[in-house]
């Protein structure tokens, strides 16, 4: 996901904030792909790359770079969680990740 888009989204024009940013794109980029259950290549070579080995794939589209956007957005905007959409979030974001024990 390109830098300058999401800032263009975020109506930021300084650069301040790009490593912040940035951390959201990936984090945001990461929930999405666990949230389709799929690798996100960029482009057609980098999955057709990809699917000598694996099947598990979608290419990059203007929806899923919406998803993205939105969630940078919600990211940069809501930075300090001081309520429980914050905690939600941050269960969503690291479900995954999580070990549960029964």
């Amino acid at each position: 996901m390109n830098l300058d888009l999401v800032k263009k989204h975020l109506r930021i024009d300084a650069a301040h904030d790009d490593d912040l940013i940035q951390v959201y794109i990936d984090t945001s980029t990461e929930f999405v792909a666990s949230y389709l259950d799929k690798v996100i290549y960029d482009d057609q070579a980098a999955f057709d790359a990809a699917e000598a080995t694996s099947s598990d794939g979608v290419i990059r589209n203007n929806k899923i770079d919406v998803a993205i956007m939105q969630l940078v957005g919600h990211l940069y905007e809501f930075r300090e969680m001081l309520d429980g959409t914050g905690y939600e979030l941050c269960d969503q974001l690291l479900i995954t990740d999580r070990k549960v024990v029964l």
